[in-house]
């Protein structure tokens, strides 16, 4: 009993913490999130606020990566600063792979649109969505990694399934945003987790499932069949 007992106020400490973290400078929230894991036992190595809280973190972790593996919902800031080490600025020799995951747009009639879902939850708050435009946008996003495809420096396949969030995954750690029914990805949380932990092995396990499902883009950009 009185194990129980314990391991319920280390949850609720745990809990307080993480609420705690989103309030309080950069250098204080590092140390929280260290004292939480302790206490639950998890492996969030950092929570960010939001987009912008997390893009110095993620660029230089960017810069110095071997192994990279993406999964958007549509890919555009894979042309801003925070990716430019890995396509704008890429030194011509470095050993780098890159796979990208993004969303099909060109489905059968019998595939259920899962972009056409998202669009419909963005065009809720946001105007401008609601006649393709996400679609049109992830098009876009896949013209720009057109060259960097047929130089065979990135690997790009496209997948149906849920727009559950993104996953950025650099040498074993996962950045991970989780998407909002209400909101734009940009607006909501990034949680890192640290390398070895079990949560960046399933978002691992999670993008080779989905990389192996998914549709193949080669030189250019023409689709052919998944890996079985």
């Amino acid at each position: 009993m009185s194990q129980f007992i314990l391991g319920m106020l280390a949850s609720l400490a745990a809990g307080i913490i993480l609420f705690l973290v989103a309030r309080v400078s950069h250098r204080w929230r590092k140390m929280l999130v260290a004292v939480s894991n302790a206490l639950a036992g998890a492996d969030v190595e950092h929570v960010f606020r939001d987009k912008a809280d997390a893009e110095l973190d993620l660029e230089q972790r960017l810069r110095d990566a071997k192994d990279v593996a993406i999964f958007a919902s549509r890919g555009n800031e894979l042309q801003r600063g925070t990716f430019s080490s890995l396509f704008l600025h890429r030194y011509e020799n470095r050993a780098l792979r890159v796979r990208v995951l993004l969303p099909s747009t060109s489905l059968s009639s019998d595939e259920y649109d899962w972009t056409a879902q998202r669009e419909h939850e963005l065009a809720l708050f946001d105007s401008a969505f609601g006649s393709r435009l996400l679609h049109h946008q992830i098009d876009t996003n896949v013209a720009f990694l057109r060259p960097h495809v047929e130089a065979g420096k990135v690997e790009l396949r496209r997948f149906n399934a849920p727009h559950m969030g993104r996953i950025v995954l650099v040498d074993g750690a996962a950045y991970y945003t989780p998407y909002r029914s209400d909101a734009h990805g940009r607006d909501s949380k990034v949680y890192k987790f640290k390398s070895g932990g079990e949560m960046s092995k399933n978002f691992q396990r999670l993008f080779e499932q989905l990389w192996n499902a998914g549709v193949a883009c080669g030189a250019g950009l023409q689709p052919s069949q998944p890996e079985r």
